[in-house]
């Protein structure tokens, strides 16, 4: 189990972690004094290895079919998206592909803070 004992006081702002995958992201972010009171990820995996680690509050399933009103309003957003259309490994379709259509998309309240996780070849040219 990761030791999420906040290195920081809280903050008083509230997290929804979107394609959480493990929790590494709401370790930080734990660890920097956010309450995380939402997560989700569709891997059975990913999401037994969060609940371990950091708690029940993580939803298992396809982020599209969840009822848009079962997520909490929160102060942040943070995830990431799917990353083969910018990963070296992917087909390398960068912004043309299926990755951000989520949040295109998805009729969510965004916060005022959103914070991706993403490849380091985001920025990259395959070229």
């Amino acid at each position: 189990m990761f030791d999420v004992t906040p290195a920081k006081s809280p903050n008083g702002l509230t997290v929804a972690e979107l394609f959480a995958g493990g929790g590494l992201m709401a370790v930080g972010l734990k660890q920097a004094g956010f309450s995380i009171i939402w997560a989700n990820d569709f891997d059975k995996h990913a999401v037994g290895a969060y609940r371990h680690n950091l708690g029940n509050y993580i939803v298992k399933g396809d982020i599209t079919k969840i009822p848009i009103k079962s997520i909490p309003e929160v102060d942040v957003i943070a995830g990431g998206p799917p990353c083969q259309d910018y990963s070296v490994a992917g087909l390398g379709a960068g912004e043309n592909g299926a990755s951000l259509l989520f949040y295109q998309n998805y009729p969510i309240r965004w916060p005022p803070i959103l914070l991706k996780r993403s490849e380091n070849t985001l920025a990259s040219d395959r070229d």
